[in-house]
Order: C-alpha cells, then sequence, then structure tokens
C-alpha cells in the first residue's frame, strides 16, 4: 500500500475543488442594484376591503410559475442521467444525475467496498467523487510508480454522444489523478448502454420466447444472453446455448464483462449465482404474468388453473361441490411451472402443487381442523407396521423410488410415520397417519 505525499494530496482536491465550486465573484460584483428613490408614506389603517392590485396578481403567477420550475427542477436533480463503471479490479459504479452531482455509488465486488470503505459521496460533485475514488485506489496500492495499470471505464445511460464525452471526460480525471500521484494508467472505454431492444422495450414477449423455445432454453435464460451478447457481441449464441451456467460465468469472468450493467448484481453472491438469480426472477415473472397464456417460459403447453384445481381435487378424493378453494396461483420455482393451490373440505385443510405441465401433483399437505386429542391412549396393536407404511408411501412415488428413512412420530397425540424417499436426483418426503394409514404430506424436491 503506498500513500500520498501532503503535496500530491493537496493537488488532488485542489484540482477537485476548482472543478466543483463555482466563481461567483464576477456575476454577484456586475450585478445592477437599484435604490428606491423616495420613501413612501403609509395611509392610516382602513376598515375596507382592498381590491387586489394587478401586479400582486402577476406577483402570485410568478409564483406559482417559480414553484413549478422549482419542482421540475428538483425531479430533474434525482433522475439518473449516467451510469459510470471503473474496473481495475476494485470495481465500482457511480451513477449521476444532468448536474453533474454524484446520487450513488455502488461497490460491484469485495475490493470495490474496501476502495469505497466509508465514504459518502451522494450528491458530491462528479469530477470530485472521481478523483476521491481513484486516491483511495493510489492510498491502496493498485496504482504504484512504474506500473502501467489498465483500467475500464464504462458509461451508459445517456445517448450515444452524451456517454462519449463523459467516457472522455472522467478518463481526463483519471489519468490527472493517477499522474499527480506520480503513476501510469491506460484507460480502456466502451459505452456500455443496451439497446432498447435487448432490455426488451421493443422486442415483443412473443419474439423473446419464439427464440427461446427454438433454442430449448427458458424466456429468462434467453433475455439474460440477448443482454450479455449485446455487451460483448463477439460472442456466439449458438455456443453460448450449448454451455452450463458455470461454463458462461467463467467465461464472463475471463473476459472481465461487467455483470452489474446488465442483472441486478449482488457483490456478496458468485457470478454463477448472479446469473441464476437473474434467470429465476425473469421466468418467474413471465410465468406468472403469461400462465394465461398456457405456455411456460420454455414454450412447453401447460395446463389451466382449472385443470390444476381438478387434479388436486381428484388426488385428494374431494367432490367439488364440497371443497371451498381459497387460492389457486401460478408459481416458479426451482426452474419449474407449477400452480399453487389450497382449499377446505369440511374440516380438512389441503395444499397441494401441482405441475403445470404434466398436471402431477408435486407435493400435498392437509390438516385437520380442530383435532381433538384422543382421550385414550393408543396402543401398539392399533397401528399399522413400519412396513405397511414404507409400502403406502412407495404406492405415491415413482417405479424406482426408495425409502431412505422411516421413523414413528408423536404429535399433539397424534401418532404418524415420517419418511424420506429418493429416486434418482430427486427426494421426496412423506408423511401417514400411523393409525389410518392415510398419507398426511408429500413433497418432491430434485436436488441439483
Amino acid at each position: 500500500m503506498r500513500e500520498l505525499s501532503n503535496q500530491q494530496t493537496e493537488a488532488l482536491l485542489a484540482q477537485a475543488i476548482d472543478r466543483s465550486v463555482p466563481d461567483l465573484y464576477e456575476a454577484v460584483s456586475s450585478a445592477t442594484v437599484e435604490r428606491e428613490s423616495t420613501l413612501e408614506v403609509l395611509p392610516p389603517a382602513s376598515t375596507k376591503k382592498k381590491k387586489v392590485r394587478p401586479v400582486y396578481k402577476a406577483a402570485l403567477g410568478l409564483c406559482a410559475c417559480l414553484a413549478l420550475i422549482l419542482s421540475l427542477g428538483s425531479y430533474q436533480f434525482f433522475k439518473a442521467a449516467a451510469v459510470i463503471g471503473l474496473d481495475v479490479n476494485p470495481s465500482v459504479e457511480v451513477v449521476a444525475n444532468r448536474f453533474d452531482r454524484v446520487l450513488s455509488v455502488h461497490p460491484l465486488n469485495a475490493d470495490g467496498e474496501v476502495i469505497l470503505a466509508d465514504m459518502d459521496l451522494k450528491y458530491v460533485d462528479l469530477d470530485t467523487a472521481i478523483n476521491a475514488i481513484v486516491g483511495s485506489m493510489v492510498l491502496n496500492g493498485y496504482f504504484t510508480p512504474g506500473d502501467n495499470v489498465a483500467m475500464l471505464v464504462s458509461v451508459s445511460g445517456g445517448s450515444d454522444a452524451a456517454n462519449d464525452e463523459m467516457r472522455h471526460r472522467v478518463a481526463m480525471d483519471i489519468e490527472q489523478a493517477v499522474t499527480a500521484s506520480g503513476g501510469s494508467v491506460a484507460i480502456l472505454t466502451q459505452n456500455a448502454t443496451i439497446p432498447d431492444s435487448v432490455s426488451g422495450e421493443e422486442q415483443t414477449l412473443s419474439s423473446v420466447q419464439d427464440r427461446a423455445k427454438q433454442n430449448g432454453i427458458s424466456y429468462g435464460m434467453q433475455v439474460f444472453l440477448d443482454r450479455l451478447l449485446a455487451l460483448d457481441p463477439t460472442l456466439d449464441e449458438g455456443e453460448l446455448i450449448t454451455m452450463s451456467l458455470s461454463e458462461i460465468a467463467q467465461l464472463v469472468q475471463q473476459r472481465g464483462l461487467d455483470l452489474g450493467l446488465i442483472v441486478d448484481y449482488d457483490s456478496d453472491d458468485s457470478t454463477r449465482e448472479n446469473i441464476e438469480d437473474f434467470i429465476e426472477d425473469v421466468d418467474e415473472d413471465h410465468w406468472e404474468q403469461s400462465s394465461q397464456q398456457g405456455s411456460t417460459p420454455s414454450g412447453q403447453d401447460t395446463i389451466t388453473a382449472e385443470q390444476a384445481k381438478s387434479a388436486a381435487l381428484t388426488h385428494a378424493g374431494v367432490d367439488a361441490a364440497d371443497a371451498v378453494f381459497l387460492k389457486v396461483e401460478p408459481e416458479w420455482d426451482d426452474g419449474q411451472a407449477r400452480y399453487e393451490v389450497e382449499f377446505y373440505a369440511g374440516n380438512v385443510e389441503y395444499d397441494y402443487e401441482i405441475d403445470a405441465v404434466t398436471g402431477a401433483v408435486l407435493s400435498f399437505d392437509r390438516d385437520i381442523e380442530n383435532y381433538v386429542i384422543p382421550t385414550t391412549p393408543v396402543t401398539s396393536d392399533e397401528l399399522i407396521s413400519m412396513d405397511e407404511a414404507k409400502q403406502i408411501a412407495l404406492g405415491q412415488a415413482p417405479e424406482g423410488t426408495t425409502v431412505v428413512q422411516c421413523e414413528l412420530d408423536r404429535d399433539d397425540g397424534r401418532y404418524r410415520y415420517e419418511l424420506e424417499l429418493r429416486n434418482g436426483r430427486t427426494e421426496y418426503e412423506c408423511e401417514i397417519d400411523a393409525v389410518t394409514g392415510a398419507v398426511l404430506k408429500w413433497e418432491s424436491d430434485y436436488d441439483d
């Protein structure tokens, strides 16, 4: 770690302050000051109501206009005009408004958090903020005399011309700050604006979904690949769709791509986790909004909500006339489209998860309301055997499933068998009433 000398620090601060503090002396000293030539003698107080003079009306109108202008100015002040990425590997993102004031600064990785430390740069002049960030990079040893360090500057948020101007300005700030500290920097710049057609504002949902179906991937994966290709046009979509998420994450890291420009990046997560979260969120939103169209984010045909209700009722052995439905909602979980179904029949509450593609029961749970604990203890002779419980559970699962664990448990005076089963990479959990043999709970989970 290298510390700046007092002279170097003063030079950086002076440069930043010169840019951020306007020189108002000339404007103020040249302003014309008018003096009233006579004093107005106030008339005696009158009880008569005076008419509002036209000049006062004009003044009131002027005040209203001024208030409107100020409110519009306030809106523009808090509106982001440029997003600036600084990457050495600390990676830092700066958001500025049209008045060149910083609205927020975000670290994009752990090193970026070290660089920003406790600095509060909100509403600071942009040039001052850039100097402060670069100064912290110098103090933390990222620029040393004799080394020519590469730094990537990315700008998005404005027009191409505005982005070009901002990149040039920021690059000059960085070069001057590093040079003043005795270091050397090679600045690489790029326009990181993602075309509207890639972000989905011009493309229709159906066109993206059609390409996702053609490529055999989910809607969310297609949206991510579109954004990634816009970020680095040298990538090949045909190769990307054959790669695993781990391989794509490794490629993103190898190429030094700023993932924060195309996804909501969480520096606490790995590159792969950020990609997975983005795809999962997009697929979930897409499925919940388009479930009535009868297709999943990957283009598969789906059942309707009414068919999901029917599947749950059939499995529960309940007539539709006896059921009161609480919820039938589309849900996206672990890359799978499903319906969540809840209903009452008598004093029993049923919770189901139905596969939205096949109509299969993925999980279910039933709870008896107002259950009365037996006053006489249940004897062992009244319980079904463990082997019988295993056979009942295996009857719920596909062929080839094995029982991993089975144990008898007593809860609220009610005996039940709790079982764990496995078939390949799919795990099942099951609860069976130890007296009646009824399946009380069934859940499946795919271990990826």
